[in-house]
Order: structure tokens, then sequence, then C-alpha cells
């Protein structure tokens, strides 16, 4: 039995391989390593810059949302303060009424001047409305339209006009209207602060 012996060609050709073939194969791994690390790598990098856009644009959204709450507070309260400037002083004539007293001519004008300013005042009311459902939040907007619905039936039953308003009646209406627009602001307030959408 002879024993065959194996070419030197093939021999040296395959001690080669195995001297090229090994470090190859070991590259491409690193190489294909290389690849998924960058790849995933890349991909956190997109995660976290999607991230980062989010915030600025909530950061964004929360400042604007801020400064329309603060627009809206501002014009409540100038709403609210030209009614009770003007109740106010129709509960002065109303007491100088009941007294049989003649209320001044002067202050007939002045009264008269505060109700066309609250009049005014309650047409812009029609717009912190329209900035109110910009908020989004209905509670909000509800109580703003039963406190600017009370408001506007009272310049019709509060009328300079009427001669036969009573003191108790106005006074009624201040505090109804004052508590209604406490209840705006607390829900103003929490929207300015995120305790509510």
């Amino acid at each position: 039995m002879a024993i065959e012996q194996v070419p030197v060609v093939t021999t040296e050709l395959l001690s080669d391989l195995i001297k090229i073939g090994i470090p190859s194969i070991i590259a491409l791994a690193g190489i294909i390593s290389s690849i998924i690390l960058a790849t995933k790598g890349h991909k956190k990098d997109i995660k976290i810059e999607q991230l980062r856009i989010n915030n600025e644009e909530e950061k964004e959204k929360n400042k604007r949302k801020g400064e329309l709450v603060q627009q809206i507070s501002e014009n409540l309260t100038k709403l609210h303060g030209s009614f009770i400037s003007y109740a106010t002083m129709l509960c002065a004539k109303s007491e100088s009424d009941s007294l049989d007293e003649i209320f001044p001519e002067k202050s007939r004008k002045e009264l008269s001047e505060l109700y066309l300013n609250f009049v005014d005042e309650l047409h812009d009311g029609v717009i912190i409305q329209a900035h109110v459902s910009l908020l989004g939040n209905g509670e909000t907007y509800d109580d703003y339209h039963e406190y600017w619905s009370s408001l506007s039936n009272s310049s019709n039953i509060l009328n300079p006009n009427n001669d036969n308003i009573v003191y108790k009646v106005i006074t009624d209406r201040i505090q109804t209207i004052s508590e209604k627009y406490r209840v705006t602001l607390d829900h103003l307030s929490k929207v300015f602060l995120f305790d509510e959408k």
C-alpha cells in the first residue's frame, strides 16, 4: 500500500489560503461589527436629536401658551375692572335715588362714560373668549363663557337709564360676577402653571 503524496502546490496553496484567509475573516468580522455599531450609534444619535427637537417644540408651545394666558388675564382684569367701576358708581346713584337725593349731573355724566367704557370692554370680551378657546381647555372656556354671559346680561339689567335699579340687585350682581371672575382666573392659573391641560 502506497501512501499517496499530496502535491506540493496544493499544500502551498492551502497554506497561503490559511495565512491570507484567517486574517481576512477577522478583518471582515471587524468591519461588519464596526458597521453594526456605527448604525446603532447613528440611530441613537437620531433619537437623541428627535428628543431635543421635541423638547424645543414643547418649550416653545408652553411659552406661547403662557403668553396667551397672561394676555387673557390682563384683558379679563381690564374687563372686570370696567364692570366694577361702573357698578360701584351705579350703587352710589341707587343709594342717592333711594334717599330721594338728586344725583349730581357731573356724576351722571361720569356714570354714562363708565357704562360706555364697560360696554366697549364687553365687546372686547368676545376676543378674550376666542383666545380662551385657543387654550383648548373646555372647563376654562365654559367658566369664561358663563362669566361673560353674566356681564352681558348685567349690561342690560344695570343700564344707567333705568331708575328702578335697587341697590341690592346691583350688589348681588357684583358678588355673583366677581365669583365667576375668580373661578375663571383660578382655571387660567391652573393652565398657566400646567396643573391641567
